[in-house]
């Protein structure tokens, strides 16, 4: 479980200090993140994605990516031209995101920096992330010059029974690079003699972890266990972001090979009682698959009342906030599994107290931690003020991110979702006066009368 966050020059944080952890400096289970639009909160997640990719430049650099473009397949199975038509553009240019980001990520930290320095910073990009991990702390660091190239990279955790410096990597003045590696670190000199090879031709564009990520077979091989357990922790966890590639295929519809047959039957359980238990009108979900040789392509539907009668419906002809759900339901599993998932923007599309409803089971049976951003201030009547956090705007523009119970003594019978909205914990939307008539005749103006 993530414990705190650093991040300087990062996006819109100049700087940030975030604490995630509750009495006896034990990490939430769960925290909430409010703010108004543009305040920051879609940044906070992509900091904790920089994590995750800056661990993956040199395996994405290293592997060929032209195993997404069997999914527009799935499109000869359309019955309707408008529908097919519609699903394939918009199949076709999720792929083309997903290829991009890949490339981005395989062209090593520079461009990932470059995608994330905070615009106009002078000094140095840093980020620092403390989780627990087997009762113990780990802090990673790293940090970025100019030249967008990591500069600096230190892992603490515990070794044995003390708490020490697993790593440090820098680049020194005269471009030399400088390694401290605990004694323990290795387990054969070999290891450390090739590792220190991939060091000198690769670290600056790829970091210590994306090169010992590489190679997982050499790593659990020739690394301490705790380096191990370290990347694998990292590994599981799980980010929701829109414009990324989800944890698993398309729920909706696909191809995927045969072997995963089970699993998408599975999926397709799983989807069917949630959903009957989330709508009343839902008395089944189901997938219609076609297979053919090593492929099944499929479709999902969703069996609801339609006028008074059960009739299967596309799921692409369902609402938003259905489709969105759909694509949270994985996260929602992994959380229950006991793995780390933050959700950016929970509740888009979604009714504000289905959300309520759906996050009190949640919270209330989940083993993991859930980290998320949402508008919805009807969660401020449920969550713990020690958990809810909002984004707040301070002298010259630092930001901080802090729990409403810090801002304000909260009680049992406070309404804190009332006292958000009357601005007592801060950032709130304000604007002036709108006045579409002077918007619209400014537009005029150029075009003249419409």
């Amino acid at each position: 479980m993530f414990k705190k966050v650093v991040l300087d020059n990062f996006k819109s944080f100049g700087h940030l200090d975030l604490d995630l952890t509750g009495s006896k400096d034990s990490p939430h289970d769960y925290v909430a993140i409010f703010g108004r639009n543009g305040s920051g909160k879609t940044n906070l997640i992509q900091a904790f994605q920089f994590l995750l990719d800056s661990t993956k430049t040199l395996s994405y650099a290293n592997r060929k990516k032209d195993h997404f473009m069997g999914s527009l397949r799935l499109d000869e199975g359309f019955d309707d031209y408008s529908q097919r038509t519609m699903e394939l553009f918009s199949k076709a240019a999720r792929i083309l995101d997903e290829r991009s980001m890949e490339e981005i990520i395989s062209m090593g930290t520079s461009r990932l920096v470059d995608e994330s320095r905070m615009l106009g910073a002078q000094g140095n990009m840093r980020l620092e992330f403390t989780f627990l991990l087997n009762g113990a702390d780990a802090t990673y660091t790293m940090e970025f010059g100019n030249r967008e190239r990591i500069i600096h990279e230190k892992l603490d955790y515990l070794m044995g029974k003390r708490r020490g410096n697993l790593f440090t990597v820098s680049r020194e003045e005269d471009g030399r690079i400088s390694t401290k590696f605990h004694k323990s670190f290795f387990r054969e000199k070999e290891g450390e003699r090739s590792l220190k090879e991939d060091l000198a031709n690769d670290w600056g564009t790829h970091t210590l972890l994306s090169i010992i990520r590489c190679d997982r077979e050499r790593m659990e091989r020739e690394l301490c266990p705790e380096i191990v357990n370290i990347m694998g922790y990292l590994d599981d966890v799980r980010i929701c972001l829109r414009g990324r590639r989800g944890i698993t295929f398309d729920l909706e519809s696909g191809v995927i090979g045969s072997e995963r047959k089970k699993e998408l039957e599975g999926y397709e359980s799983a989807i069917s009682k949630f959903f009957c238990r989330v709508y009343p009108d839902i008395r089944n979900v189901h997938y219609e698959m076609d297979e053919d040789g090593d492929i099944i392509r499929y479709q999902l539907y969703f069996e609801k009342r339609v006028n008074g009668e059960f009739q299967d419906v596309k799921s692409s002809y369902e609402s938003l906030g259905t489709r969105n759900l759909l694509r949270l339901l994985p996260y929602f599993m992994e959380h229950s599994r006991g793995k780390t998932v933050l959700i950016d923007e929970i509740d888009t599309g979604i009714h504000v107290e289905l959300m309520y409803l759906i996050l009190e089971d949640i919270l209330e049976f989940g083993t993991g931690q859930l980290v998320m951003t949402t508008h919805n201030t009807r969660l401020l009547l449920k969550l713990d003020p020690k958990k809810a956090y909002v984004i707040n705007q301070h002298y010259k523009d630092v930001k901080k991110i802090v729990p409403i119970s810090s801002l304000a003594r909260t009680q049992k019978n406070n309404n804190n979702e009332e006292r958000y909205l009357n601005g007592v914990f801060g950032d709130i939307p304000h604007i002036t006066l709108i006045d579409m008539e002077e918007i619209a005749g400014t537009f005029d103006e150029y075009v003249g009368d419409p």
